[in-house]
């Protein structure tokens, strides 16, 4: 019997595929082959469909097949804060609110709370269900489908980047002329939208931004999940039909969705202003970051309003420890902090121009590039420290996972690792192949390797006991203390989760620009913390610290 097979192929192997017959469908943007159901030709095996992609999607379409019903692989109890999450969700789409913000902290089961709350929505009907998500996170994604089932809704699962398949090119609707699609495009409809990790889509004049705004209204529900919705209101722009609809007496009109959200901003009285060069500029008042948990989290008024959104932390269930940052300044050897002026001085060098160049944008552009080069450089400098620490908490009976954002600091540490005979496990997401990363992970979780480096932020359960009763104690440490608080909070979460405690130690070099960039983290997270609601105190607390071990 002969069939469409729809391949997920990468885009460098196409050239080898055609030659086994392989051919390049455009309508859908899938990769196909026609042929016996058994017999795909040995080089485009590995390539098959994976489970509620779109390609699966697509070539269940061509065979005339329905998507069939997937009973439960797993049973799955869902916890009392779940069930309560689940309530809030059914309660907004009830009311007709255009979705729902759940903002539970990292390791609280959002993924599990999400689903099961699209299948209580779903009970005797057939939805239409979208999943975007990052990479990393779609691996997640599909075993809680599995695990839980699907009862035969149609569920297609995206990352961010592939978002254009959401579009149907081949219907013209003139009015949606978006960049990197046909002007022509129509959105595909669905039932739910769900938007994982919804902080990707912060940036409104982003491309995947502004075709996942204009998906809104295909969709007859909205699911954001994200434990760092934005650490400010002007990263929260990509929920403004939420917030509309919570403000209707606001205007909020424009041109394009930034306008729109300007107006809104302005309407609602938050403090953003033009600063120099157009910039949009937010004064840092906790004041508006509260007045928006307020509008978010909680009932305005009460008598005649339901939440739209829910937020909890480990420490408001009962039994489930907070997460526990340290500080871990390190001194650098004296050849390591000559090394280190001279890179400083060699970025000096590179953003010199920078203020009087014409061309700003390229300027900015070129800026990026020296300071990520010098944070290379100077990350490389720690690597022994790293090390060392890592080899203490190895002795002190810990597993430990380690952050890095820079493969050359993977690769260095790594090789130190090895030296010292210690097994190792490695997740950098280079390898595309969700299996790769699986593998790695299950090592560690396993207790076939006791130290893990990783620099994909999110998506990764490393906490202890998932597998294995008498499990050690998981530390982590954070090599690398990127600028954003977002991905430093997702990254902080990896061992820290499902009430397993870990703690998580911030690596930094004693009498350099790091301290700089803590600073600067420090208040970002306070703005992050005081929009979500979670209590200030921890990161007083830590700033407190760091500035008496910074003076030492």
């Amino acid at each position: 019997m002969q069939q469409h097979h729809v391949l997920d192929i990468p885009f460098t192997y196409r050239e080898v595929a055609s030659k086994f017959g392989a051919r390049w469908n455009p309508a859908f943007r899938v990769t196909t082959w026609y042929g016996e159901k058994s017999k795909l030709p040995l080089p485009l095996t590995g390539f098959e469909a994976p489970l509620f992609s779109w390609q699966k999607h697509v070539e269940q379409q061509m065979n005339k097949q329905k998507e069939p019903v997937r009973e439960p692989t797993k049973l799955i109890e869902l916890r009392d804060h779940q069930r309560q999450a689940m309530m809030r969700i059914a309660m907004a789409y009830k009311s007709g609110y255009p979705g729902f913000l759940l903002a539970d902290e990292v390791g609280l089961g959002k993924t599990i709370t999400a689903w099961a709350s699209i299948l209580a929505l779903g009970k005797g009907k057939s939805l239409r269900i979208g999943i975007v998500a990052p990479l990393s996170v779609l691996p997640g994604w599909r075993n809680t489908i599995e695990w839980m089932g699907n009862e035969g809704h149609t569920v297609i699962v995206i990352n961010y980047d592939k978002l254009r398949v959401f579009y149907d090119e081949t219907k013209a609707d003139k009015a949606a002329s978006l960049k990197g699609v046909s002007k022509y495009a129509k959105p595909r409809e669905f039932d739910v939208l769900v938007w994982d990790e919804c902080h990707y889509l912060k940036n409104l004049d982003a491309a995947r931004t502004k075709l996942a705004l204009n998906l809104y209204g295909s969709s007859g529900f909205n699911l954001w999940l994200s434990a760092t919705a934005g650490q400010n209101p002007l990263e929260l722009g990509y929920l403004l039909p939420l917030l509309t609809h919570l403000t209707p007496q606001l205007d909020s009109t424009g041109s394009t969705a930034l306008k729109k959200f300007e107006a809104w901003c302005k309407a609602y009285d938050l403090n953003v202003k033009r600063g120099k060069f157009g910039k949009w500029d937010w004064d840092n008042s906790l004041d508006d970051c509260k007045r928006l948990h307020n509008l978010l989290y909680k009932p305005n008024p009460p008598k005649h309003m339901i939440p739209a959104g829910i937020r909890r932390r480990p420490e408001d269930i009962a039994g489930w420890p907070s997460l526990q940052r340290i500080l871990f300044p390190v001194d650098l050897e004296a050849e390591a902090t000559q090394m280190y002026q001279l890179h400083w001085q060699e970025f000096l060098l590179a953003i010199r121009d920078i203020p009087r160049s014409p061309n700003r944008k390229v300027a900015l552009e070129n800026g990026l590039a020296a300071l990520t080069r010098f944070r290379m450089k100077a990350s490389l400098l720690r690597v022994d420290s790293t090390v060392d620490h890592a080899l203490s908490l190895l002795e002190d009976n810990h597993k430990v996972a380690i952050f890095c954002e820079f493969k050359g600091t993977v690769k260095a540490i790594s090789e130190a690792l090895t030296k010292e005979k210690i097994k190792h496990s490695i997740i950098t997401g280079e390898n595309p192949d969700p299996s790769h990363r699986e593998n790695q992970r299950l090592e560690f979780q396993k207790g076939d390797s006791e130290v893990i480096l990783f620099s994909v932020p999110a998506g990764i359960n490393l906490q202890e006991g998932e597998l294995i009763s008498g499990d050690k104690p998981r530390a982590q440490i954070d090599h690398d203390i990127n600028w954003s608080a977002l991905k430093m909070h997702q990254a902080d979460g990896r061992c820290h989760r499902n009430g397993k405690f870990a703690k998580v130690y911030w690596s930094f070099a004693n009498s350099t620009k790091e301290i700089r960039v803590i600073e600067l983290l420090f208040r970002k997270l306070q703005s992050m913390n005081a929009i979500s609601g979670d209590s200030l105190s921890a990161v007083t607390e830590l700033e407190e610290l760091f500035e008496a071990v910074s003076k030492e």
